[in-house]
Formats: C-alpha cells, structure tokens, sequence
C-alpha cells in the first residue's frame, strides 16, 4: 500500500519546508560565486573592506533564513523578501554605478540575477507553503 502525500493534507503539519530550504542554499552559492569574482576585480581599497563585510552579513543572513524558512518561520520568509530586494538593487545600482567592473561583468551580473531569482521563488514558494501548513493546522483543530 502506498502513501499518498498529496491527499492528506494533514502530513504538511510535520513536514519541513525543504524546497524553499534547497533554493536558497543555492543562492548562497551564486553569492560566493559573486563574491569571488568582484574580489578579483576590485583595488584594495576602503571600499574592498564593506565590501566584503556587506557580503558576510548576506551570507550569514540568507543561511540563518534558510534554517528559519525549513521549520516555516513566516518572519524570516518577510526577510528573505528582504534580502532579495537588496539583491535587486544591487544589480540596478551597485554593479553598474558603484562596483563598475571591467573583467568578468558577465560572471558577476548572471550570478546576481540568478541568486536574485532564487531568493524571490523561495521566499514566494515558502510563503504559500506556510499559508497551506497554517490552513492545516487551523483545520485539524
């Protein structure tokens, strides 16, 4: 006899919240693929330390959500949101303006789109997996 996942909508209530989870330990990786490649191209300078401060405190931030996102923690799905927008402006702004790369543009840019991507559709698929998980348990009581 096999189980059926889908037609018990009960088993969401012990079920973690692994897709959202997988999603963003990927952006975690196209993050210190971004990180590399701007490390490659910048001057030791002042702006080389924020730099790579700013981009530890990403990295520990979109870790500590993917914890927070796995046991359905709707605040940190507010602050994957978060981060993603900031991952969106640093495309429009940080890159083209501030950073303005000469080698490996290609590199830098598709992986902040593709890191961008990833936290919005985790944060969304995790949104409605929590609002799905929390019907559940509403229903069950």
């Amino acid at each position: 006899m096999q189980y059926d996942k889908r037609k018990n909508p009960e088993i969401l209530i012990y079920k973690k919240n692994t897709l959202p989870y997988k999603i963003l330990l990927l952006s975690i990786l196209a993050e210190v693929v971004y990180l590399a490649s701007i490390l490659d191209n910048m001057i030791a300078s002042f702006m080389l330390g924020i730099t790579i401060m700013v981009n530890i405190l990403i990295l520990f931030t979109m870790f500590t959500c993917a914890i927070k996102i796995n046991m359905y923690n709707e605040f940190w799905n507010k602050i994957g949101f978060t981060v993603g927008i900031y991952l969106l402006l640093r495309i429009i702004i940080f890159i083209p303006f501030i950073l303005k790369p000469v080698d490996r543009l290609e590199i830098i840019t598709l992986s902040s789109i593709v890191q961008c991507a990833l936290v919005f559709s985790a944060s969304v698929i995790s949104l409605i997996q929590t609002r799905k998980r929390r019907q559940a348990i509403k229903k069950n009581k």
